[in-house]
């Protein structure tokens, strides 16, 4: 509770089924937003876990590249510079 600021006992957070269904465009087929008989739509978390999962698998390799490319950009800029102090 301290740590939260945002903490409101006996509430609950959650994502909105339509705000989640704009930020997929369709995109994904089993993106798990449920649409109701009603048109109410619903979330069923479950399908989330995968897509989390692959997300954080695209993450980690971003890093990495992008961990190689700073490094490869840093030994770029040293021979540069070695180059100019002659």
């Amino acid at each position: 509770e301290e740590l939260n600021p945002y903490y409101i006992p006996g509430t609950h957070f959650g994502f909105i089924a339509q705000e989640i269904e704009g930020l997929l465009n369709n995109d994904y087929p089993n993106n798990g937003i449920v649409s109701e008989s009603d048109g109410i739509l619903s979330l069923s978390y479950n399908d989330f876990h995968a897509m989390h999962i692959m997300y954080g698998q695209y993450l980690k390799k971003q890093i990495i590249n992008l961990k190689e490319e700073i490094e490869s950009l840093k030994s770029e800029l040293n021979s540069l510079k070695a180059s100019t102090e002659v």
